[in-house]
């Protein structure tokens, strides 16, 4: 029984954490005057990959999502990591940063 608490305590605990709205982890409006700074580490992906984590396939789940958290950023410049998109080729390709480029330009 002993054993049982602390998972139950722990249970309960992302219980209330999932009450809390996505909102309330966005930071404030800016101030006027303010420079707002970010970094945001997207992952790189794996072109050769079909499916699986980092792969084209997860790309295609996580580039929504990474559009719409840019946006509530609501910063002046953001510094990505790992905005590559990997072959092994010779690759210009960029998938991240044309995808942002295109939504946000």
């Amino acid at each position: 029984m002993l054993i049982l608490l602390p998972r139950l305590a722990a249970f309960l605990g992302v219980i209330a954490l999932m009450g809390l709205s996505s909102a309330s982890l966005l930071p404030p409006p800016p101030a006027d005057g303010t420079l707002r700074l970010a970094t945001y580490n997207v992952h790189y992906i794996w072109l050769n990959r079909e499916e699986g984590s980092w792969s084209v396939g997860d790309w295609e789940r996580r580039k929504a999502p990474l559009d719409e958290a840019f946006k509530a950023l609501q910063v002046d410049v953001v510094a990505f990591q790992e905005m590559e998109s990997f072959s092994f080729s010779r690759n210009t390709m960029k998938l991240t940063l044309d995808w942002l480029l295109a939504k946000n330009l």
